[in-house]
């Protein structure tokens, strides 16, 4: 990808990232520079991503922590965005405990022309990616294409690395023809199957589904989630959590403090997350205000780092 084109990308998920507004996304502070590259800065977490904080927490309720993965997924989707990258290392847990949805080296939007999304740039990690973004042609589709459906599979397969400990498809080290037959995450067993309900692992089925249209909605996801209790002890392997190469480097150890979580919302059908919760001022992504917002962005960028009005 050439230099433009690159910073025309950058620009445009600052854009994107600023405009958004959630307790359950991670927010962007500024942009920097460095030598050789542009640097988007975020509040540092000090608990680390979500598989650290529950090896470091073996009593924290982990499905209160997966709705708010799930809330903050439900707001981006709302705001016409889709992660594309989602995994347990791509989820921090602020100081309050809580979980925020973070990493988007892969941010697309999504158009209000079409159903699907720009082309899948190169990424993603191939345990948390659904079948037709791995094999698109098979599903009809001529590219590669990230929708809000392959979040629901990505966000079905964090449920499972989460709740089991163990990254999907673990120690596979090229699960692409298995996801491709059709197979899927076995259910755990004995204590380390402690947290998969039949309700949960059902609701995991429905997320791994072959065919997009089939997934369920991400508030059905959500719902599932809120309507199971804390099972009777958990896992007895700790709350260890294998991931990716990338997620075994040196953990930092997330505070006690912490330790012991109060739910921000409540199993009450009418307390679902709304996709329409967001501050008021903040406006949709595509409507004329969200443009202007765009366009102040943009030349805020264009100004911090001196380019020619050409570049974007």
């Amino acid at each position: 990808m050439n230099r433009p084109c690159l910073i025309q990308r950058f620009c445009k998920e600052v854009v994107i990232w600023k405009t958004l507004h959630h307790p359950n996304v991670l927010p962007l502070i500024g942009v920097t520079m460095t030598e050789k590259q542009f640097v988007m800065v975020s509040e540092w977490m000090e608990n680390g991503n979500i598989n650290m904080y529950v090896k470091a927490h073996t009593n924290v309720n982990r499905l209160e922590l997966l709705g708010d993965v799930t809330t903050g997924l439900i707001y981006l989707h709302h705001q016409g965005v889709v992660h594309g990258d989602l995994k347990g290392a791509n989820i921090l847990i602020n100081n309050d405990g809580h979980a925020c949805v973070a990493d988007f080296s892969l941010l697309t939007v999504i158009s209000d022309q079409q159903t699907f999304l720009s082309t899948c740039i190169g990424g993603g990690t191939t345990p948390w990616m659904s079948p037709e973004l791995l094999d698109p042609e098979s599903f009809g589709l001529k590219k590669c294409r990230l929708t809000k459906e392959s979040d629901c599979y990505a966000l079905g397969m964090v449920i499972y690395e989460i709740l089991s400990g163990k990254a999907p498809f673990a120690p596979s080290p090229a699960p692409v023809v298995k996801i491709l037959c059709g197979e899927r995450p076995r259910k755990p067993q004995g204590a380390e199957g402690a947290w998969f309900t039949d309700s949960i692992w059902g609701m995991l089925e429905l997320c791994w589904k072959p065919r997009p249209n089939e997934r369920p909605s991400l508030n059905e996801v959500f719902r599932s989630l809120q309507n199971v209790g804390r099972p009777p002890k958990p896992p007895s392997h700790g709350g260890g959590v294998v991931t990716d190469a990338g997620d075994q480097s040196d953990a930092t150890t997330a505070s006690d403090s912490s330790a012991s979580l109060t739910c921000r919302v409540t199993m009450s059908k009418s307390n679902l997350p709304a996709a329409h919760n967001r501050p008021p001022d903040l406006p949709r992504i595509g409507n004329p205000k969200w443009k202007q917002n765009v366009d102040r962005w943009t030349q805020s960028v264009r100004k911090v780092f001196r380019l020619p009005s050409e570049a974007l």
